[in-house]
């Protein structure tokens, strides 16, 4: 794609037509925004290779689904353990 010359805008303008401004990059145009008369951010279109990595962690944690299960499994057991000595704790607050 040959390079375009960039769109000039002010940060007022940018502002005023964000919207607008963000389309025209979208679809390919590079713009240019200026703060007091001078270049300040430019907004470019994303590449093709930056849209194809946009989720890169996806499908990814499917093999970790059993080990959260086992690992809820473990937590939960040992809740349920200590549930008796909490119990023995409060009756011998009461007997106090």
């Amino acid at each position: 794609m040959a390079q375009s010359v960039p769109s000039k805008t002010t940060t007022r303008e940018l502002r005023a037509n964000l919207r607008e401004t963000l389309a025209q990059a979208s679809r390919g145009r590079e713009i240019l925004v200026t703060l007091r008369g001078k270049p300040y951010v430019r907004i470019v279109p994303v590449t093709a290779e930056e849209t194809a990595n946009r989720y890169p962690l996806r499908g990814s944690v499917r093999g970790a689904i059993d080990e959260i299960d086992v690992a809820a499994a473990e937590w939960d057991a040992g809740a349920q353990a200590k549930k008796p000595a909490k119990a023995a704790a409060k009756k011998r607050r009461k007997a106090s």
